[in-house]
Protein backbone atom coordinates (compact mmCIF):
# COMPACT_ATOMS: atom_id res chain seq x y z
CA UNK A 1 0.00 0.00 0.00
CA UNK A 2 2.65 2.48 0.94
CA UNK A 3 4.92 1.51 -2.33
CA UNK A 4 2.00 2.36 -4.22
CA UNK A 5 1.19 5.55 -2.54
CA UNK A 6 5.33 6.43 -2.91
CA UNK A 7 4.78 5.70 -6.80
CA UNK A 8 1.64 7.82 -7.75
CA UNK A 9 3.24 10.70 -5.77
CA UNK A 10 6.47 10.38 -7.55
CA UNK A 11 4.26 9.99 -11.07
CA UNK A 12 2.19 13.34 -9.50
CA UNK A 13 5.53 15.01 -8.92
CA UNK A 14 6.80 13.96 -12.70
CA UNK A 15 3.41 15.58 -13.88
CA UNK A 16 4.05 19.06 -11.98
CA UNK A 17 7.77 19.41 -13.52
CA UNK A 18 6.96 18.58 -16.96
CA UNK A 19 4.14 21.30 -16.65
CA UNK A 20 6.25 24.14 -15.61
CA UNK A 21 9.08 22.70 -17.61
CA UNK A 22 6.64 23.18 -20.53
CA UNK A 23 5.46 26.64 -19.50
CA UNK A 24 9.01 27.72 -19.08
CA UNK A 25 9.96 26.40 -22.69
CA UNK A 26 6.77 28.26 -23.93
CA UNK A 27 8.25 31.57 -22.40
CA UNK A 28 11.36 30.98 -24.08
CA UNK A 29 10.01 30.07 -27.52
CA UNK A 30 8.02 33.19 -27.32
CA UNK A 31 10.11 35.33 -26.56
CA UNK A 32 12.75 34.07 -28.93
CA UNK A 33 10.26 34.90 -31.57
CA UNK A 34 9.76 38.07 -30.43
CA UNK A 35 13.42 38.63 -30.76
CA UNK A 36 14.12 37.50 -34.12
CA UNK A 37 10.85 39.57 -35.18
CA UNK A 38 12.59 42.68 -33.78
CA UNK A 39 16.17 42.07 -34.81
CA UNK A 40 17.15 39.41 -37.53
CA UNK A 41 20.46 38.60 -36.37
CA UNK A 42 22.66 35.53 -36.82
CA UNK A 43 22.93 35.45 -32.67
CA UNK A 44 18.90 35.49 -32.96
CA UNK A 45 18.73 32.92 -34.95
CA UNK A 46 20.58 30.71 -33.34
CA UNK A 47 18.50 31.08 -29.58
CA UNK A 48 14.97 30.35 -31.50
CA UNK A 49 16.59 27.62 -32.97
CA UNK A 50 17.46 26.37 -29.29
CA UNK A 51 14.07 27.35 -28.06
CA UNK A 52 12.81 25.56 -30.97
CA UNK A 53 14.51 22.37 -30.23
CA UNK A 54 13.66 22.26 -26.58
CA UNK A 55 10.14 23.02 -27.29
CA UNK A 56 10.49 19.89 -29.18
CA UNK A 57 12.25 17.80 -27.02
CA UNK A 58 9.60 18.67 -24.20
CA UNK A 59 6.88 17.61 -26.44
CA UNK A 60 5.08 20.59 -25.97
CA UNK A 61 3.80 23.70 -28.17
CA UNK A 62 3.21 22.30 -31.78
CA UNK A 63 1.66 25.86 -33.14
CA UNK A 64 3.93 27.23 -31.73
CA UNK A 65 7.17 25.30 -32.83
CA UNK A 66 5.67 25.09 -36.11
CA UNK A 67 5.21 29.52 -35.86
CA UNK A 68 8.67 29.81 -35.18
CA UNK A 69 10.00 27.59 -38.10
CA UNK A 70 8.13 29.66 -40.41
CA UNK A 71 9.70 32.96 -38.84
CA UNK A 72 13.25 31.01 -38.49
CA UNK A 73 13.01 30.12 -42.50
CA UNK A 74 11.65 33.46 -43.25
CA UNK A 75 14.22 35.21 -41.69
CA UNK A 76 17.16 32.56 -43.01
CA UNK A 77 16.20 33.25 -46.90
CA UNK A 78 15.61 37.17 -46.09
CA UNK A 79 19.16 37.09 -44.87
CA UNK A 80 20.34 34.74 -48.22
CA UNK A 81 18.61 37.41 -50.62
CA UNK A 82 20.34 40.02 -48.63
CA UNK A 83 23.84 38.37 -49.36
CA UNK A 84 23.06 38.12 -52.46
CA UNK A 85 22.37 41.77 -53.32
CA UNK A 86 24.99 42.89 -52.09
CA UNK A 87 27.28 40.15 -53.87
CA UNK A 88 25.40 41.75 -56.53
CA UNK A 89 25.88 45.56 -55.43
CA UNK A 90 30.16 44.82 -55.33
CA UNK A 91 30.33 42.98 -58.69
CA UNK A 92 28.53 45.90 -60.28
CA UNK A 93 30.62 48.56 -58.33
CA UNK A 94 33.37 46.78 -59.91
CA UNK A 95 32.58 46.96 -63.40
CA UNK A 96 31.37 50.86 -63.28
CA UNK A 97 34.98 51.03 -61.55
CA UNK A 98 36.50 49.31 -64.64
CA UNK A 99 34.50 51.02 -67.01
CA UNK A 100 35.38 54.43 -65.57
CA UNK A 101 38.92 53.62 -65.98
CA UNK A 102 39.03 52.42 -69.23
CA UNK A 103 37.10 55.51 -70.38
CA UNK A 104 39.98 57.61 -68.13
CA UNK A 105 37.17 59.06 -65.67
CA UNK A 106 38.30 59.96 -62.53
CA UNK A 107 34.93 58.63 -60.75
CA UNK A 108 32.80 61.53 -60.16
CA UNK A 109 29.78 61.99 -61.75
CA UNK A 110 30.20 64.78 -64.92
CA UNK A 111 33.34 63.75 -65.31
Amino acid sequence: QAALQLREAEAAQDLVAQAERRGHVEVLLSSAIEVLEDANTEKNREQLQRAIEAAQEAQALPELRVRARKLLDRCRRTDQEAGRVGETLRRLARQLEACDAAAGGDGTAGG
